[in-house]
């Protein structure tokens, strides 16, 4: 219990000190690399596969209803924490659920690709 409540001093005592905005030049490069790779995978989605709404609704469900749940309870629970982005769900950055998905939908294509059985696939 003292845990818990030592890691949110530790959190606002952080978001005191960093603002409202975590300034981590490295950090920003990422996340915009990871909205460029996004942006690109949808226009792939959108032009390649046969039916690019339910990959769309697919990466909507996975990244808000999925990823970013699991990520908001492991860090009020405080297994981690994340600094300030300008793109959040709840208190996750949204580009970790994204770059998740990613992951996810480069498995599933690299499955298909190599034909293997759907049951095998997941």
């Amino acid at each position: 219990m003292s845990m818990n409540r030592h890691h949110r001093d530790a959190t606002l005592d952080a978001e005191v000190a960093m603002g409202p905005l975590t300034v981590v030049p490295a950090w920003i490069a990422q996340d915009v690399m990871i909205l460029l790779a996004t942006l690109a995978t949808i226009i792939f989605i959108v032009r390649k596969e046969e039916h690019p709404e339910a990959f769309l609704m697919e990466m909507f469900c996975f990244t808000f209803l999925y990823a970013a749940l699991f990520e908001k309870k492991a860090t009020l629970v405080g297994l981690y924490g994340y600094g300030r982005s300008l793109l959040m769900v709840f208190n996750v950055p949204l580009t970790v659920p994204l770059v998740e998905y990613l992951v996810v939908y480069a498995a599933l294509r690299m499955t298909a690709a190599m034909r293997m059985p759907g049951w095998a696939r997941g």
